[in-house]
């Protein structure tokens, strides 16, 4: 008996429930889109290995990996970067980070989306030039990357690969970061819309 095939199946549920889509392949990333309407705002990831011999019979399988995934709720595109809330109110960035604007604590262009540092409730997101901002769910702006121009409004001028909070706002009720594709029109300040209909910027 020889062994010759190895094959790999991949599962998607929510809560025991079978999520239908189609699976593409990017060099050797993994693409997953739903065809299903998604009902709930997170799904269990499951990937198994099954081992066949020459007699095509299964040998062995097994899952070797399960996790649990969250649902982009707010999407924002900056300059050359990219942010995401997802639906458990952390943040995921991806994309060219020479100022931090990815907050992950480097300063490394990432390919494929990063955990924004320290963000667990945030609720919307806003990409600008070279820095990135996250309305929370308490009213608090945070915000990371470029601080050239004070755009992260925490009182100084030093970019920060983590992010910050905006000094004096704790009842922002949307946000948006400055984005200009030229460097002179404008695309580094950050404006806040509190809730009580005043602007911050």
């Amino acid at each position: 008996m020889n062994m010759v095939s190895v094959e790999t199946a991949f599962s998607l549920s929510d809560g025991g429930t079978p999520v239908h889509g189609a699976i593409s392949w990017a060099d050797t990333t993994m693409y997953f889109t739903p065809t299903d309407k998604l009902a709930v705002t997170e799904y269990t990831i499951s990937l198994s290995t099954l081992a066949r011999d020459d007699s095509n019979n299964g040998i062995t399988g097994a899952v070797f990996q399960s996790f649990s995934v969250g649902v982009a709720v707010n999407i924002s595109a900056g300059n050359k970067h990219t942010l995401a809330a997802m639906t458990g109110g952390s943040v995921k960035a991806w994309g060219y980070n020479a100022y931090g604007q990815l907050g992950d604590e480097s300063v490394y262009t990432r390919e494929r989306p990063e955990i924004v540092s320290g963000v667990a409730n945030a609720v919307e997101v806003s990409a600008g030039q070279n820095h990135s901002v996250a309305r929370l769910s308490d009213g608090r702006v945070a915000c990371w990357g470029s601080n050239y121009e004070g755009q992260l409004g925490n009182g100084t001028n030093e970019s920060s690969n983590v992010p910050v909070y905006a000094i004096g706002i704790d009842n922002a009720a949307a946000t948006s970061a400055g984005f200009s594709r030229h460097y002179s029109g404008g695309g580094n300040h950050t404006v806040a819309l509190l809730a009580g209909g005043s602007i911050r910027a």
